[in-house]
């Protein structure tokens, strides 16, 4: 299928993708280019595509694959991290505990997406926008990566949304503050202080 095809058979357009990349690259602002052309903007998109195209076979965009074709052939591309890190003033999930919770919201994912499908009249537009909110959030809070979880977050969220057939959307720039106080008042955000119990 060609990535026009591709796009009309999600209801999107290039125009669409472009500017969720563009929108997606200004929240997490990186220094160097990032306009089209560039290694930040090429491998946004591409990471995208790749999203939209798993929706269309109905398979999840795989996070690893997401987070290589977005850094490319960074050293760090697809590696869990090793550091603790901050969102802000914000402490993340501990990195000793990043595998086993990745692992666990992998699971979550499949399992909320499916019951997202397969709910039938119980399910709401805003049931499925909500629950995708959530996993994104809790991907966030878990922080797998060193560098780009936004961005891999953002692009899971897309390929949620495509496979729960809810209409996906593009987290604009002007929202920033608002998209990050959502991330931060989310339930998850104490994990990096109160680490979830298995």
């Amino acid at each position: 299928m060609t990535e026009s095809e591709l796009f009309r058979q999600a209801e999107l357009s290039s125009d669409w993708v472009e500017a969720f990349v563009v929108e997606s690259n200004l929240i997490d602002p990186q220094p160097g280019p990032e306009g089209p052309g560039s290694v930040l903007f090429d491998g946004h998109r591409e990471a995208v595509v790749y999203a939209i195209r798993m929706a269309s076979e109905d398979r999840f965009a795989l996070p690893n694959t997401v987070h290589k074709l977005l850094l490319r052939d960074h050293p760090l591309a697809s590696q869990l991290r090793r550091r603790e890190l901050k969102i802000g003033l914000n402490e993340v999930l501990p990195a000793t505990l990043v595998p086993h919770f990745f692992w666990k919201w992998n699971r979550s994912v499949h399992r909320v997406i499916d019951s997202l499908r397969t709910g039938a009249g119980a399910v709401t537009p805003d049931l499925k926008i909500s629950e995708i909110w959530d996993l994104h959030c809790e991907f966030e809070s878990i922080h797998p990566y060193e560098l780009y979880n936004g961005k891999v977050g953002r692009v899971l969220m897309l390929n949620h949304a495509l496979l729960a057939d809810a209409k996906p959307w593009i987290t604009f720039e002007l929202g920033r503050e608002s998209y990050l106080d959502t991330i931060r008042n989310h339930a998850s955000a104490d994990w990096g202080v109160n680490p979830p119990e298995d």
